[in-house]
């Protein structure tokens, strides 16, 4: 690295346009086993509203259209610690749909850092994302 480059990063940091403390988050939802309805992923930062309430998720996205995999950035996301949450609304009614009786999920969902459905818990999902192009992969638990 140059002497210039390093002036001009460390002065584009010091004017704020490159900002230390946010990056971009890649999450990946492999092996969708049917191309129906709406997938959602949610990022939450706390246990509030963790995993079912939309609006206390700090960066939410749908996908209407979508092949058997899906890969999306989250981009200048500010580095802390999040739980993911990814939902495929097959019949498009807004919410996940659960039994009766034992209301577990009709729907498929999955969280960060699951590997069998279990009752959710932001605690057992969150990770820490401190690094810029950092890649998560959340597979849907119950197709």
């Amino acid at each position: 690295m140059t002497l210039f480059s390093i002036f001009i990063a460390i002065t584009l940091t010091i004017n704020g346009m490159i900002d230390p403390e946010v990056g971009n988050l890649i999450v990946e939802i492999p092996e969708i086993k049917e191309q129906k309805g709406k997938i959602i992923i949610l990022i939450f930062s706390s246990e509030d509203g963790f995993p079912n309430d939309f609006e206390k998720a700090v960066a939410k996205i749908g996908f209407d259209n979508y092949s058997a995999s899906i890969t999306h950035t989250f981009e200048q996301l500010p580095f802390g610690i999040y739980a993911l949450v990814i939902a495929q609304d097959r019949n498009n009614n807004g919410k996940i749909d659960r039994g009766k009786i034992i209301p577990k999920p009709k729907e498929p969902i999955g969280m960060s850092n699951l590997i069998e459905l279990t009752p959710p818990s932001f605690k057992h999902s969150m990770f820490h994302f401190n690094e810029d192009g950092m890649k998560i992969t959340v597979p849907f638990m119950n197709q």
